[in-house]
């Protein structure tokens, strides 16, 4: 990992790592030198175990380390010369000038809306949605 140390917020489990490879450890208190977290080979995957609730900085280390291992792309990879930055939401966000979605993302937004609330659009067209609220607001009054 880049960084020698990361913070924890919230110790938690105790790992003993038999066939584990540990892949960080507490430093203080009666947890020292203790894994916090491991990754272990069982057939042909690779399980990774977080035992503490890390910085968001070790996630993405992590996640960077998984992904070469792995030969995977990052999620959020993008091509030299081109930024890509995280947008964060609110129930004002306007989702097709802030967040760029196109009708088809609309789309995909609806049908994941319909699959975890198990409701259906009725008369109203994805496009009808101009704001995050917009949709919240659907989806309460279709709850009742």
């Amino acid at each position: 990992f880049p960084q020698e140390r990361y913070e924890c917020t919230f110790l938690c489990d105790l790992l003993h790592c038999r066939a584990a490879q540990p892949l960080a450890h507490y430093e203080s208190d009666f947890y020292a030198g203790m894994p916090c977290a491991a990754k272990n080979h069982f057939g042909k995957g690779t399980a990774y175990y977080i035992g503490t609730q890390p910085e968001d900085a070790f996630l993405e280390d992590l996640l960077h380390a998984i992904c070469a291992d792995t030969g995977l792309k990052g999620l959020f990879s993008a091509d030299p010369g081109i930024e890509s930055r995280g947008t964060a939401l609110s129930e004002d966000t306007k989702l097709m000038q802030e967040l760029g979605l196109s009708s088809i993302g609309m789309l995909y937004i609806a049908i994941a809306i319909e699959e975890t609330f198990a409701m259906r659009f009725d008369n109203v067209s994805v496009n009808d949605f101009a704001s995050v609220r917009d949709i919240i607001d659907y989806i309460l009054e279709k709850q009742g």
